[in-house]
């Protein structure tokens, strides 16, 4: 992750005085908190930080919530453990991945300011112990959509238990920064893409699971829905916080209102420098207009960018890396500031446009026959 600019990205610019009063607090108060008896007083909230420190270690199995997490004293057992489970970021046994989390974390989990955690899933594997609701989302989405099939394609499927889990999981986090470079950071904000995750997985899931906390989950969609509704530019488009940016933020937008009933028919882009395309963007762009139901009305637009990503694939049937940090060509950000670059995009959302394409065509051709 790399910080184009330290002045472009300071959301919060703080005063002169705020400097003077951390260097009075550096120079001054700082050596009085290291003499008795104070000392005692910084060493009982050091052994209370370390305590925590050592619960997510042990909730993680050693891989904390993310792999910059890891301070330790380069001799201690901890720090070997962490040392071992850094091949385990990814980690594929005979029968797939690990990831959804079957219990809450040990002990008496809300004195270390943790969530319930039981039936969400994770960045990583199950082992990383810390609920994501986008991710829970898609995870229990894809789920669902898999007790549809027959075990014999699929396998059995997941017991509806750990299903309504998951659900309890995506209801509690409805909502739940001392640094100057992300905004938001320390007041977790709403996200339209995290949003729009939550309501496909509870529309899809009070579809065929109708049952459980079905009134929870219509009050959900109906205030998840008004906050994309009330989050929308003047422009017509919505900013995007994990992804570039607009076009990434539209797409999830567009078609988290298109899965409730809703149908908008417009879409927002900047062109880059060169006036060149972007397959990543591209695809999103393409993703929304076709939930949008830009087809029924002109599907020409639709048909240039599908050709645009046909033609663009290589010899291999690849598809070109165009991740470019000099030329601020990226298509993955973190709070606003930092930019990431997701080299499985190039691949990923290419391939699932020509697949919901391909869908698209085929429910065209069923309604003209």
């Amino acid at each position: 992750m790399t910080c184009i600019s330290w002045q472009e990205d300071l959301y919060y610019p703080y005063p002169m005085v705020q400097d003077m009063l951390w260097g009075f607090l550096h120079h001054f108060a700082e050596p009085l908190l290291n003499r008795w008896p104070l000392s005692k007083l910084r060493d009982k909230a050091m052994k209370i930080a370390m305590q925590h420190v050592h619960y997510e270690d042990q909730n993680s199995r050693y891989l904390c919530i993310g792999c910059v997490e890891k301070v330790e004293d380069p001799n201690s057992d901890a720090f070997k453990r962490h040392l071992a489970r850094i091949p385990y970021c990814l980690w594929i046994a005979e029968d797939g991945m690990k990831m959804q989390l079957r219990e809450n974390p040990s002990g008496n989990f809300k004195e270390m300011y943790r969530h319930i955690s039981k039936g969400a899933w994770t960045f990583s594997i199950q082992d990383h112990g810390w609920q994501v609701s986008d991710c829970t989302a898609e995870g229990h989405k894809i789920a669902v959509l898999l007790s549809q099939r027959s075990p014999d394609l699929v396998g059995e499927a997941m017991d509806v238990e750990r299903l309504n889990d998951a659900v309890n999981i995506i209801l509690s986090l409805q909502k739940f920064n001392p640094t100057e470079l992300f905004e938001d950071v320390l007041i977790e904000r709403e996200y339209v893409e995290c949003t729009s995750s939550a309501i496909h997985a509870l529309v899809l899931f009070k579809k065929f699971y109708p049952t459980h906390r079905r009134k929870e989950i219509e009050t959900l969609i109906y205030k998840a829905v008004q906050y994309i509704e009330n989050s929308q530019n003047p422009d017509g488009s919505w900013y995007g916080c994990w992804g570039i940016c607009f076009t990434y933020g539209t797409w999830f937008a567009v078609d988290a209102l298109a899965a409730c009933g809703r149908n908008y028919q417009n879409s927002v882009h900047t062109n880059m420098e060169g006036n060149k395309s972007n397959l990543v963007n591209t695809s999103w762009a393409l993703l929304a207009l076709i939930k949008a139901g830009q087809a029924d009305v002109d599907p020409i637009p639709i048909e240039r960018g599908v050709r645009l990503l046909v033609n663009s694939q290589m010899e291999d049937r690849d598809f070109p890396q165009q991740a470019n940090l000099h030329k601020k060509e990226i298509t993955g950000i973190f709070m606003k500031t930092r930019t990431l670059n997701w080299s499985a995009f190039q691949n990923i959302f290419p391939i699932w446009n020509l697949g919901e394409y391909c869908h698209l065509q085929a429910r065209r051709c069923a309604t003209n026959f």
